[in-house]
């Protein structure tokens, strides 16, 4: 049964997960090493209690830790501005705007 399984990415369900809420814009991988990965969520006013869960959820699950920091856009924008911190090219996840 488990060969007909497809592995899971616990990054990767995270991601939706997070992408599912209206109020997140981006998530930022800051670094992923081995089992565990650090990352920025970007986004205003966003369930702590829900993504704390999901965190510790997918540590049990998939034993795999992910350390995650919630900034605000305008927080973000902010860390845009300094000079070689270029959060750009490390953006896993955008949400995209509507024109």
């Amino acid at each position: 049964m488990k060969l007909l399984k497809k592995d899971e990415d616990p990054l990767q369900k995270f991601i939706e997960t997070i992408a599912a809420h209206p109020r997140s814009k981006k998530v930022i991988l800051e670094s992923k090493e081995g089992n565990s990965a650090r990352v920025l969520v970007i986004g205003d006013f966003l369930p702590q209690e829900k993504i704390n869960k999901l965190v510790q959820e997918i540590k049990d699950k998939y034993n795999f830790k992910i350390s995650y920091v919630e900034i605000s856009e305008s927080q973000y924008v902010k860390l845009r501005e300094f000079k070689n911190y270029n959060l750009e090219q490390k953006i896993i996840w955008e949400r995209k705007s509507a024109s």
